[in-house]
C-alpha cells in the first residue's frame, strides 16, 4: 500500500517474513532480468531500514553486549558486513537449485 492509502500500480518482486526458524523469502524474478537491478532493490531496502530503524539518525541500541549509538552509516556498514559474510559463507538451502523453498 502507498503511503496514501492507494494500492501501487507496479508489481510484487519481494516479499520476505519471519518464521519460527528464520525467514521465508518470496521474489517475483521475471520482473528484473539483470543482476545489477537486484543489486539497486537489495540496496534500497538496505537504505530503508538503516533509516527507518535508526530514525534517520541515531538509535541506542545493544550489540555484542554493549550499548552503542548506532548512526545510519554505522548500521549500514554492520548490514554491509553481515550481507558480504552470508555471500561469503551461504545456508545450504541458497545452494539448492531452485527457488530454495
Amino acid at each position: 500500500m502507498n503511503s496514501d492509502g492507494s494500492e501501487p500500480h507496479g508489481k510484487k518482486i519481494l516479499t520476505v517474513w519471519t518464521e519460527e526458524h528464520g525467514y521465508h523469502i518470496d521474489s517475483m524474478t521475471g520482473h528484473l532480468s539483470d543482476p545489477a537491478e537486484w543489486g539497486e532493490v537489495l540496496a534500497d531496502v538496505a537504505l530503508h531500514v538503516a533509516n527507518v530503524t535508526t530514525q534517520g539518525g541515531a538509535l541506542r541500541v545493544e550489540i555484542d553486549g554493549k550499548q552503542e549509538v548506532v548512526t545510519v552509516e554505522h548500521y549500514l556498514k554492520r548490514l554491509r558486513d553481515g550481507f558480504e559474510d552470508r555471500i561469503e559463507d551461504p545456508p545450504a538451502w541458497a545452494l539448492q537449485d531452485g527457488d530454495g523453498s
